[in-house]
């Protein structure tokens, strides 16, 4: 065994020492972290969007066919909210009643730490109210949770197709896509589902002394099983069923309507026409100007969303050559793209930023130190990447923004040690010695260093809200990353600089440069050094005027500063618009292809894809349904490297838009830009609460007026619709009950005299899709109300009377929709802005001081924000206890570091400064201040802590070993790290500079974050420089002058008269010293 001969200095530790001398064991250390890093990134990890985490949304959806919004509200949305209401764990209550459906979206508390435990008493609540409170005529209740499963990819299926034949192949490209590892589902839209119609001829029915009550209710009972008990035979025991099925056509066309007992019997067929149909057209989809079936592809949580979008596409091409020639597809919103983007920028910067970064060291250290340090960042970035998986996170969209961010920080520790092992061979150590005691003195300063670093980001995992959850695991990574760039240094690093001292000369040129840049740091070093004489001879003033200007800076940028929730990123906009309700389907798919070509009027290479939809509107957290509403969804092309910003190519077809919803008379009309980020709302959002609609919408529309006037608004708009002309058929309760029924039955006659009545389900052999059995009258009967004179219904004592004298005809209009927030009616008031004109903070504002002084008119009227705001607000309060968390902590652990109350009030002392910093660097060029912005800013306050944290360090260290004034101990020791503030300050900035300019790939969603950070960190650095120097001496002054005060008065209350002949002199004296800083 090699022993270690070494001298021992006093001054190291035993610890580093062995770390130093062990170059196998460390070797074999670094190597294994590399490989095993390695291995998880190329073979294991997962790469997909945002990880797997919940929205806890809960839906609950309730059918109830034929039913107007109000009766829905009545007889079911208000059961159910009563029900669901006393759940704890729920945060916010929405309910939408619509004609013939229920729709309650339960937001749950996202803190909550069992949400499944909350989701099963929702359903036990829902199952308990349906049995004893919910019509029986209507459809059981449908709970699911809304998941973050987004579509890795959307597939429009669109060709030279019948209706039939397109169903087909969008059915078997579905079976051929579910089988790629790693798919979960596909969801289908402008996908119309098979359908048995038995359309009743009312004139055979009536013949035959039947009538269509009857026709529903033979078809239900021919389909039936039921068990018929047990037989034991032999010592076996046999199950007995009572079995009648019905699985075709035919089946339902033989079902016995009426026999006698010659054998004459009365079939299905003999009284209607049965036939499969595709369910009648409510809405589709169209898929760049075509009629499509869209498919979006959903993968499981251990898929890899680059794999399955390649075997995807790899099937896709496939089935189009081998099956169907002639049919087009086409593709959205892909994934797979932003996933690989990041990872290109995240490489491309990564390098750009290490080899700037090498540069920049090897200008101002030894060949040597340089290359060393920078090994730290492959060794980090691969250390996180195994915490990563034994944690179970993904390669996703947010680590990779922690991997981009954390890269321009992980050198900071190793030029801190290398500069002083650097330092102390200078000073004539040994090379072994130099390593051992050099790592010995920094180990706490950059255990220090790093865990105030790590300390200001561990309380971003715990942000509340949605937001919270969205942006929980990038703090992880960073935390994780910053952990393994310490072992690096503190345990690695030294033993690489003694073992591998290589010597290494450089070209003429390349000397040249390395001198000149010396001298360039010598002579700022002599600057520098002429500039702390000032400062330490005059720091009261010099704290006065950085104190002046921090102040005056902070007010003019908290003026004038634009500030966002997410960047202002547009991959995507939205045209919706809403026609007069009662708007035919025809009508609507007109408007919907006369705004696409309003759309293609755009550059063609800007476009990806356009998406319509005829008849519905919005995603599964805010839809909207009717054959009066549509939408264009306009995917820009993301490949374009220099395309348009998605904003102005909005503005460039909004006025034709908007002139177009004009000479329609369109009831709404939005152009509505979709940002990336967690799902936040509108940029306006306002819910007005009352109980009665008349009070709400009078204010509503001063409020929209009000709205519209402020500069930047756009599609300023409310919820509230009228419903569609209504025929009320009032049923005769004494007359029904006489004839012996029931409402319920006359409902589902007249259901299915209109509509359709469905029955059963029949499943067919070899297909996995129930086909309804809907009972009906021909079309030609559907469009006459007249139809009701012909239709007649059974009587429990056999005879038939017509439907008429039972019923009584009103004619009104109702409420399209029913919206309710926490079980009380809303109307909301949304819209959005034009970000280059007025921020969506600036707009909330000026409304809510509007709504302050109106509310007074409007008793009983209340009202919240919802949207952006409310999420932002959320957001906003969580990032401020973060905050004052993470620096109640870093107090904490600099205190016990320094054995000082006062050194970590100088040490964080800086912080307003880095903030500054970033303020400045968004305010001149006009960027904004984004959520993201703020997480970049703690980052920037762990590197500017770190400066500072090293210069206290060093001034303390110099006052034990050098001795001499303060003035003196200030100078050498701001000196000192004169050299390692600007390496690390520099490095820093050339490691996030290249992704804040796009130098290595664009990547729009974090470029304001990196040049923020890049920037503000340049300017805190330099302030550093001068303000700890400066408060450190002006503090020790302060300091000094209470000691003698305090002595000076502890003596003038014991002896006065000796104290004041003894201290008149020097009393004054110290007072002009205090006051004028200076001897």
């Amino acid at each position: 065994m090699k022993q270690n001969n070494h001298p021992r200095d006093k001054r190291e530790s035993g610890l580093f020492r062995f770390f130093v001398h062990q170059s196998v064991f460390i070797n074999i250390l670094y190597l294994a972290v590399i490989i095993v890093g390695l291995f998880l990134w190329v073979k294991v990890l997962n790469r997909e969007a945002f990880g797997n985490f919940d929205f806890d949304i809960v839906q609950i959806t309730t059918p109830f066919p034929g039913a107007t919004a109000e009766e829905v509200e009545q007889l079911v949305t208000l059961p159910l909210e009563n029900a669901i209401k006393p759940v704890e764990g729920i945060d916010e209550l929405w309910s939408v009643s619509v004609e013939g459906m229920s729709i309650i979206t339960v937001q749950l508390d996202p803190d909550s730490n069992d949400s499944q435990k909350i989701v099963r008493t929702i359903e036990r609540e829902v199952d308990r109210i349906r049995m004893i409170d919910l019509p029986d005529d209507g459809d059981e209740p449908i709970v699911r949770e809304i998941t973050a499963a987004f579509p890795v990819v959307t597939i429009g299926v669109f060709g030279e197709l019948s209706e039939w034949e397109l169903r087909k192949a969008a059915d078997e490209l579905e079976d051929v896509l579910e089988d790629i590892d790693g798919v979960s589902r596909i969801e289908i839209n402008g996908y119309k589902e098979k359908q048995i119609w038995v359309e009743a001829d009312v004139n055979k029915l009536n013949e035959t002394h039947l009538s269509l009550l009857d026709l529903i209710n033979r078809i239900r009972q021919a389909d039936h099983t039921s068990p018929g008990g047990r037989l034991d035979i032999d010592g076996r025991e046999i199950i007995i069923r009572t079995l009648s099925r019905l699985q075709t056509i035919e089946d339902v066309e033989r079902v016995v309507l009426r026999s006698n007992e010659q054998g004459n019997a009365v079939l299905v067929k003999d009284v209607a026409m049965v036939a499969e149909r595709l369910e009648r057209e409510r809405r589709f989809t169209r898929f760049n100007t075509s009629k499509a079936i869209e498919l979006h592809i959903l993968k499981k949580d251990s898929g890899d969303t680059l794999k399955i979008t390649d075997q995807v596409k790899e099937e896709v091409n496939n089935f189009k050559e081998n099956r169907y020639p002639k049919l087009q597809f086409a593709y959205a919103n892909e994934i797979a793209f932003y996933i690989n983007r990041r990872l290109n920028v995240m490489i491309r910067n990564g390098t750009v930023g290490l080899f700037l970064v090498l540069i920049i060291m090897i200008l101002f250290l030894k060949p040597q130190s340089a290359f060393w340090s920078t090994t730290a960042i492959p060794f980090a970035f691969l250390g996180g990447i195994i915490t990563m998986y034994l944690a179970g996170l993904t390669i996703n969209l947010l680590s990779m923004f922690a991997f981009i961010l954390v890269g321009g920080m992980l050198v900071d520790n190793g030029i801190v040690v290398a500069e002083y092992i650097e330092r102390k061979r200078e000073e004539g150590l040994s090379p072994f010695t130099a390593a051992s005691v050099g790592i010995s003195e920094m180990s706490l300063p950059v255990f220090g260093a790093s865990l105030t670093t790590i300390l200001a980001f561990a309380p971003l995992a715990f942000m509340s809200g949605i937001t919270g959850k969205f942006l929980r695991q990038m703090p992880l990574v960073l935390v994780a990353c910053l952990i393994w760039d310490l072992i690096e240094c503190l345990f690695i690093l030294p033993g690489h600089l003694y073992h591998y001292n290589w010597k290494i000369s450089f070209p003429r040129f390349i000397q040249s440069i390395r001198n000149s840049a010396q001298k360039g740091l010598d002579a700022l070093s002599l600057f520098y050094g002429s500039l702390l004489w000032r400062i330490v001879y005059w720091p009261k003033l010099t704290v006065t005027i950085l104190c002046a200007i921090l102040a005056i800076s902070l007010s003019i940028t908290g003026i004038y500063l634009k500030r966002s929730f997410f960047p202002n990123i547009v991959d995507m906009f939205v045209i919706s618009f809403e026609n007069p309700v009662g708007t035919t389907l025809e009508k609507t798919e007109r408007i919907v292809k006369e705004l696409e070509s309003i759309v293609y009027t755009l550059p063609k290479e800007e476009i990806e894809a356009v998406v319509s939809q005829v008849g519905s509107q919005g995603d599964q957290r805010r839809s909207n349904s009717g054959t009066n509403v549509g939408e264009v969804r306009v995917y820009l092309n993301k490949y374009k490297s220099d395309r348009i910003h998605g904003e102005i190519l909005m503005e460039q077809i909004r006025g034709d838009v908007e002139e177009y919803g004009q000479e329609k008379n369109l009831v709404k009309l939005d152009l509505e830009k979709v940002r990336g980020g967690p799902p936040s709302g509108r940029a306006i959002e306002l819910l007005l609460i009352h109980d009665e609609y008349k009070q709400i919408l009078i204010l509503a529309e001063e409020i929209k007026t009000f709205l519209k006037n402020i500069k930047g608004t756009i599609g300023i708009s409310d919820d509230y619709d009228e419903g569609k002309e209504e025929i009320r058929l009032v049923i005769d309760q004494e007359a029904t009950a006489r004839a012996g029924l029931t409402t319920a039955q006359l409902a589902s006659v007249v259901r299915a005299a209109f509509d359709g009545f469905e029955t059963v389900d029949i499943k067919r052999v070899g297909e996995t899709d129930d086909i309804p059995v809907l009972v009906k009258l021909p079309e030609s009967a559907r469009e006459r109300l007249s139809s009701l004179d012909e239709i007649r219904i059974t009587t429990n004592r056999g005879n038939l009377v017509p439907l008429k004298s039972l019923i009584k005809i009103e004619r009104g209009r109702g409420i399209l929709r029913i919206l309710r927030n926490d079980a009380e009616r809303t109307v909301t008031i949304s819209g959005e802005v034009d970000s280059r004109k007025v921020t969506p903070a600036e707009v909330n504002k000026q409304l809510e001081a509007f709504l302050q002084e109106k509310l007074t008119e409007y008793p009983g009227v209340r009202y919240k924000f919802s949207g952006e705001k409310k999420n932002q607000d959320e957001s906003n309060q969580s990032l401020k206890r973060a905050f004052l968390v993470a620096l109640v902590l870093i107090y904490l652990v600099l205190a016990t570091l320094f054995r000082s109350y006062w050194d970590p009030i100088i040490i964080l002392s800086v912080i307003p400064f880095g903030l500054l910093g970033i303020f400045l660097a968004l305010l001149i060029p006009g960027k904004f201040l984004t959520l993201l912005v703020w997480i970049g800013a703690a980052g920037l306050m762990g590197v500017v802590i770190n400066n500072s944290i090293l210069m206290v360090d060093t001034f303390n260290r110099v006052k034990r070993q050098v001795g001499g004034t303060y003035k003196e101990t200030v100078i050498q020791g701001a000196r000192q790290r004169l050299r390692p503030i600007l390496l690390t300050s520099l490095s820093t900035f050339f490691g996030v500079m290249p992704l804040g300019y796009g130098i290595g790939g664009q990547e729009p969603f974090l470029e304001d974050m990196a040049y923020a950070f890049g920037w503000g960190l340049l300017f805190c650095s330099v302030t550093t420089l001068l303000w700890i120097p400066a408060f450190f001496m002006s503090s020790m002054q302060t300091m000094i002058f209470f000691k003698r005060t305090y002595k000076f008065v502890f003596l003038s209350i014991c002896h006065p008269v000796r104290f004041v002949r003894k201290h008149f002199r020097q009393l004054g004296r110290m007072f002009f010293i205090y006051f004028l800083g200076m001897k």
